[in-house]
């Protein structure tokens, strides 16, 4: 487990040492990785999110939240921040101000049934919106306003049928946005 990176030089590969946290049972399990428009290397954890900037340097930023939070999708955007689905939410970073942007994700139906959702995947477009799919929760619209998160439910928030509220995939079209 963990994460691995080859070296062209000793033509070897070598894996990342992570350190003793929150985490340990998950110490060596990375849930999701992304590569922003540096070129440089995200990936998280179960609560923790990591900016590999080169092979001997690792930011850690841990997500606020409880012992049950679990990150299951990350995204890099234009702007230089990181988008997060996890367990009953999605979360945007900014690495230059540390700050965490936190919403909470549900939909009528995750709520009358008492489900818990996991948000994944996130499509990002312009102008500070993003697509997110998730379990229980559907597909969603996701608007970002300063230090804030407001979503749009699709489909019918009275649907009933509990395979319409799992969104497991979303293709991003080549055409205008």
């Amino acid at each position: 487990g963990g994460l691995c990176y080859y070296d062209y030089a000793d033509d070897a590969f070598h894996q990342i040492a992570f350190d003793a946290s929150r985490e340990k049972i998950d110490q060596y399990r990375v849930h999701a990785v992304c590569i922003s428009n540096d070129h440089s290397i995200w990936f998280a954890r179960r609560s923790m999110l990591h900016h590999l900037t080169n092979v001997n340097a690792i930011n850690t930023y841990p997500l606020p939240g409880p012992e049950t939070l679990l990150i299951k999708y990350i995204l890099a955007d234009s702007h230089g921040r990181i988008s997060i689905g996890y367990n009953e939410g999605i979360a945007i970073f900014d690495e230059r101000t540390k700050n965490f942007i936190t919403g909470s994700i549900q939909s009528p139906f995750s709520l009358a049934n008492n489900l818990g959702i996991t948000v994944h995947p996130i499509v990002h477009f312009q102008n500070d919106t993003m697509l997110i799919g998730s379990w229980y929760a559907g597909l969603q619209k996701v608007f970002i306003n300063g230090d804030t998160i407001s979503t749009i439910l699709f489909p019918d928030e009275n649907e009933t049928n509990p395979r319409r509220h799992i969104v497991s995939g979303i293709s991003r079209g080549t055409g205008s946005e």
